[in-house]
């Protein structure tokens, strides 16, 4: 904690405040002499002392205990300077305490005390005096016996003295970003953070990478290199444990070392495929911003999605999920906008699964279906296991998500799901699977060639209202606005109170590290920026 401006805080209890007051004293020797040397002579220890500079008024703090005492001796010591009215009062207010924020590394500091004070008022906590030695190295000032916890507790969390490395005076702009998850995406997501501006570059730290088993943490922050090097050994297939200057540990566990550590408006960015429900609620818990690509956890059984946005919103943390449905594009933000704006949605129906677009317009375009998969994988617009893709469950999530936003309350289960994996091939291997793609090849051209004769091709959709959300095959006609998309390109077509007859409609590319990163790096942005 070499060179943290504040090192130690500390409160004193059963004090009394005594005040010395009177426009008599002003520019007159000796008050504070005799003020003090009356309260020696009674054996009175002062541990606190302030004075206006207009020299109006002397305040102290004493023991509660020898409050009576010292009332008494000032009486005493200035009965004919309060007979004159000189002096105008000796007050004494009980059941007050003394907070002294500590610290060598205060001195030419600036910002200390303003942040000392601040997080004091934003506490709710009156300051009744307050003192400090030229020295700098000291701030004391007088409370309530009854705020004493408040103050306390709005100090440590400011200062984060609970945390290794806490003390510093935090930095105005920026965040220290924690990965969980540094596949194709993660790669990505830095590359596009190296792009950035300088100033917001700057502003990005990425302290920590954490995968299943463990966790590599850099508190000054790793440099793009090293970060590319963590990515690399991702990449072969490597755990972050066997690293050097690694940790092993579940993602909870690893949650608990980082947030012992002072950080900077943390954001725990979820890049993971799997259940990460617990691990985003410990970061909630220690104060930690969320950045979810991740769509399990807000799939997942609605009491703990709930749960998880409960809990965030009362701790006052920020959850952004924009890729966990368009990937870059702007959805989550265009649904949040309408229901702000008084709008209803009354159906959303979407292609949101910019994989099921490209092998369905690969299909529209007479290629067979096992290529058009094989294609899809080598680009990256699957999951490691197209199955994923293919079963429709990947677009039911997304199709919930979104259901949610707009009131439905019901579970993935409840959603009507059809899978485009025969029944045959959902239990074998993956190699057995990509094995006997082409066995699948006849079924689809005919399927394609039904459409076609009927001036339609088929599209994977998301149809989605408060009462139910369905996902499945349809053939839509070629001219609509389904029907000409292309390539990976998502599209939602919104029917609101407000754009009933005529849609409001969001289309772009969806599939794909870039624009799933894209999204990723907007929702951090926006957590940074506010």
């Amino acid at each position: 904690m070499a060179g943290s401006p504040v090192r130690a805080l500390s409160a004193m209890t059963a004090q009394a405040l005594v005040t010395v007051a009177g426009n008599g004293m002003l520019g007159v020797p000796g008050i504070a002499a005799r003020t003090f040397g009356s309260l020696a002579h009674a054996g009175i220890s002062v541990s606190l002392i302030s004075q206006a500079s207009s020299e109006h008024s002397i305040c102290f703090t004493v023991p509660e205990a020898a409050a009576e005492l010292a009332e008494k001796e000032l009486r005493a010591a200035f009965a004919t300077e309060l007979e004159r009215n000189e002096i105008d009062s000796v007050e004494v207010l009980l059941g007050v305490a003394t907070v002294a924020v500590v610290g060598s590394g205060m001195a030419r500091t600036p910002g200390v005390a303003a942040r000392v004070l601040g997080c004091i008022a934003d506490a709710q906590v009156n300051v009744i005096a307050i003192a400090q030695g030229s020295s700098e190295r000291n701030i004391s000032f007088i409370v309530n016996k009854t705020s004493v916890p408040k103050a306390v507790r709005a100090i440590h969390s400011t200062f984060s003295l609970d945390k290794v490395g806490g003390g510093r005076t935090a930095r105005r702009r920026g965040a220290d970003v924690i990965l969980l998850g540094c596949g194709r995406i993660g790669q990505e997501l830095l590359s596009q953070i190296a792009e950035l501006p300088s100033n917001d570059r700057a502003a990005l730290r990425i302290v920590a990478v954490l995968d299943r088993n463990g966790f590599m943490l850099k508190k000054q922050g790793f440099s793009l290199r090293a970060l590319a090097g963590i990515s690399a050994h991702k990449q072969r297939g490597g755990s972050l444990k066997t690293m050097p200057h690694a940790h092993s540990g579940a993602p909870t566990q690893s949650i608990e070392h980082i947030a012992s550590h002072a950080l900077t408006r943390p954001v725990l960015i979820d890049l993971s495929s799997g259940d990460t429900r617990e691990t985003l609620l410990r970061a909630v818990a220690h104060g930690m911003d969320l950045v979810i690509a991740n769509k399990i956890p807000l799939a997942s059984d609605g009491a703990s999605s709930s749960a998880l946005l409960h809990d965030a919103r009362k701790r006052g943390r920020k959850v952004l999920h924009e890729a966990t449905v368009g990937a870059g594009l702007p959805i989550i933000d265009t649904v949040e906008k309408l229901i702000a704006s008084g709008d209803r949605i009354l159906n959303i129906v979407a292609c949101p699964s910019g994989t099921m677009g490209y092998l369905f317009s690969e299909l529209g375009r007479g290629r067979k279906f096992s290529a058009a998969l094989r294609s899809a994988m080598q680009l990256g617009y699957t999951e490691p296991d197209p199955r994923e893709d293919l079963s429709g469950r990947d677009v039911a999530r997304k199709g919930l998500i979104l259901g949610r936003l707009i009131g439905y309350v019901g579970e993935l289960t409840d959603v009507a799901i059809e899978s485009l994996v025969p029944a045959n091939l959902r239990d074998v291997s993956l190699a057995d699977f990509v094995e006997q793609l082409e066995s699948l090849d006849q079924a689809w051209s005919e399927r394609v060639r039904a459409a076609t004769s009927n001036g339609e091709v088929l599209r994977y959709c998301a149809n989605i209202t408060r009462a139910n959300v369905k996902v499945g095959l349809v053939g839509v006609p070629v001219g609509s606005l389904l029907g000409s998309l292309s390539g990976t390109d998502n599209q939602f077509v919104f029917t609101t109170a407000r754009y009933r007859d005529n849609p409001l409609v969001i289309s772009g590319p969806g599939a794909g590290p870039a624009v799933t990163a894209a999204g990723v790096l907007n929702d951090l942005l926006r957590v940074v920026i506010s």
